[in-house]
């Protein structure tokens, strides 16, 4: 590794102390015929750019990255190609570069590298699993909810009921912010609602058990 460089596992998250850029360089093993790779970045909540052979292959932006992007939520995964290098052949290493400033959350999910059709697999076993199969969850649990508060106007353990189904609501809610492919509010604001959802949930449930 160069001087400054060290080896990290992924997934890997950090926050950016400062208006900056986080650089991985990852190694990459094709065959040795092989001219054409498709690449699927896991998960990464800032815009980033690809880079190999000393060429720009993707970037998730269009100029400035410290313009204010959505919110790319932390499960919405990128799939693209690369594209032969000087030799013809496929890039043996890249570069990714996430671009964050003061204070701003970053993360950076499994690289999957390979045939097209191989990643594209990985890509949907990634999307069910992260993104549809908590939504469907999250369906569930707000119809269970909204279920305990009509049960709530009958009288008999009312409190029960009020406080399962506003924790299960809110549960739901957060869930379904949390996936949201763009940022509806701003960051400050996205952030303490975020938290006062997922506070507000946890509470109630507990206190329903406790019950």
């Amino acid at each position: 590794a160069a001087e400054g460089e060290r080896r990290v596992a992924l997934p890997r998250t950090w926050i950016n102390e400062q208006r900056g850029a986080a650089v991985h360089r990852l190694a990459l093993d094709p065959p040795a015929d092989r001219a054409h790779l498709s690449l699927h970045v896991e998960a990464t909540t800032l815009p980033f750019e690809v880079w190999a052979d000393g060429r720009r292959v993707y970037a998730t932006y269009q100029d400035n990255p410290f313009a204010d992007p959505p919110l790319r939520s932390w499960r919405m995964a990128h799939l693209f190609d690369l594209p032969p290098g000087d030799s013809g052949l496929a890039p043996r290493e890249i570069t990714l570069i996430a671009w964050g400033r003061d204070g701003s959350f970053g993360g950076l999910g499994p690289v999957w590298a390979g045939d097209r059709r191989a990643v594209e697999r990985v890509v949907l076993l990634t999307t069910v699993r992260d993104t549809i199969g908590p939504l469907v969850i999250a369906a569930v649990i707000a119809v269970l909810g909204l279920f305990s508060l009509i049960l709530a106007r009958g009288g008999r353990e009312r409190a029960l009921f009020l406080l399962f189904g506003a924790g299960a609501l809110l549960w739901a809610l957060q869930t379904g912010l949390t996936l949201l492919p763009e940022r509806p509010l701003p960051l400050s604001a996205y952030r303490v609602l975020w938290y006062s959802l997922y506070v507000g949930y946890a509470v109630a449930l507990s206190v329903f058990c406790v019950r």
